[in-house]
């Protein structure tokens, strides 16, 4: 973990209370406007800032840490990688979603990116989902329009958009766990870690 990461995690566990008003889905726009920073150095601060908020509000309604994967690419796809990736597995058919989130604190030309990864994603992927998330509420109306790649874009400083993207992450069935990272297939790929752990009890078999 990063030094910034370090500190971020120590700002966001000073000010994660959800009270009154504030819970999972208000709380990234509360904890962000006081703790974002300004001047040389901000744009890291603020991101590691803005995708942890994102991993906290995504733990606390009901998706474990061991569900995300972060900073990963998906298997075949070596040349994308999204901030978190989590997967899901259909009870029924068995079928495995990815779904893909990428983040931007402010969107400018930066969306462009996203919709270029997300557009390779599903060409390997079939019914792979993506979704942007932003805190860059000006921007959001403009960009919208100019979207084909990527499935929603996602204001967080909206409650009611939040909410329907983690309605569509339980919809999709179970969430894979990073310990069933090796049975779920070539869908995401692998740390350096997981390979070594994967070789040794392949060994052991």
């Amino acid at each position: 973990m990063s030094n910034i990461r370090d500190k971020v995690e120590l700002v966001i566990n000073n000010t994660w209370q959800p009270t009154g008003t504030l819970n999972h889905l208000t709380l990234i726009r509360h904890v962000y406007g006081k703790s974002r920073r300004t001047g040389k150095g901000s744009a890291n601060w603020n991101g590691e800032l803005f995708e942890a908020l994102v991993i906290k509000m995504l733990i606390s309604s009901e998706i474990l840490a061991e569900n995300l994967f972060a900073q990963r690419s998906l298997a075949l796809v070596p040349h994308t990688k999204f901030d978190i990736i989590l997967c899901a597995s259909n009870i029924k058919t068995g079928v495995k979603t990815p779904i893909c989130l990428s983040m931007k604190t402010s969107l400018r030309e930066r969306y462009k990116q996203a919709e270029m990864e997300s557009v390779i994603a599903k060409q390997v992927h079939r019914g792979c989902v993506t979704a942007l998330l932003t805190l860059d509420t000006a921007a959001v109306q403009r960009v919208k329009n100019k979207l084909y790649g990527i499935d929603l874009l996602i204001d967080c400083n909206e409650p009611r958009q939040l909410d329907q993207l983690l309605k569509l992450i339980h919809s999709k069935g179970k969430l894979v766990t990073r310990n069933e990272l090796p049975i779920i297939g070539p869908l995401i790929s692998e740390t350096a870690k997981e390979t070594a752990l994967r070789i040794r009890q392949e060994k052991r078999i």
